[in-house]
């Protein structure tokens, strides 16, 4: 006996809106340096998830080509900060507007 297809997922909320913690993480690294590790803003910040403090390259001295170190620090700042991957694209994706213009929010 052939068992029925599975019903599709229906949702009423946007797929941007709809995902995982992984794919919550994936959306921050690629807002943030486009998911590359050696990327340096014109602030100054830099790396994955663009540390402005210089904290990430006395963690990760090779932080330039260390994809472990860098994930395992911006875990350890996920969690920290907002408890889950999705809490933090929750709040990056906040918009505030910041001298009356609407610049969104950082992580």
């Amino acid at each position: 006996m052939l068992e029925a297809a599975p019903e599709p997922l229906v949702t009423s909320q946007p797929i941007s809106e709809v995902g995982t913690d992984a794919e919550a993480k994936q959306f921050i690294y690629f807002k943030e340096s486009s998911n590359v590790l050696d990327k340096v803003n014109s602030q100054g910040c830099y790396g994955l998830g663009q540390d402005c403090n210089n904290v990430l390259a006395s963690e990760c001295p090779n932080w330039q080509t260390d994809y472990a170190c860098q994930d395992a620090f911006w875990e350890r700042y996920m969690e920290r900060r907002y408890g889950s991957w999705t809490a933090a694209k929750q709040h990056w994706e906040a918009r505030v507007p910041i001298n009356g213009r609407d610049v969104g929010n950082w992580w």
